[in-house]
């Protein structure tokens, strides 16, 4: 009967250990959670902040507009206005 009860106590022991450590998994997993979500949340701050609707309003807030055709100002550099771009292209009048 001893070896009985020592059987039953000690599967009662084993069993609170199982538990508190199940609450403490279910803790940490709770927390993971909630950092998951304010990172998730982090990101979309991010993207919104650097999203090029954001850019481009505060770019119109600060007076600055798109370029049109009446900014551009062309040169003649040579008798055969072409002109040759970095990587080799060539450039005519007519393009």
């Amino acid at each position: 009967t001893f070896m009985v009860v020592a059987l039953i106590l000690g599967n009662l022991a084993l069993r609170a250990q199982v538990t508190s450590v199940t609450k403490q998994i279910n803790d940490v997993k709770k927390v993971v959670n909630e950092l998951q979500g304010q990172e998730t949340q982090l990101n979309v701050e991010y993207e919104n902040r650097i999203s090029y609707q954001n850019l481009e309003s505060a770019a119109t807030s600060l007076g600055m507009k798109k370029m049109d055709k009446s900014q551009v100002v062309y040169i003649r550099v040579n008798d055969f206005n072409v002109a040759k771009t970095g990587d080799g292209e060539l450039i005519d009048a007519n393009n």
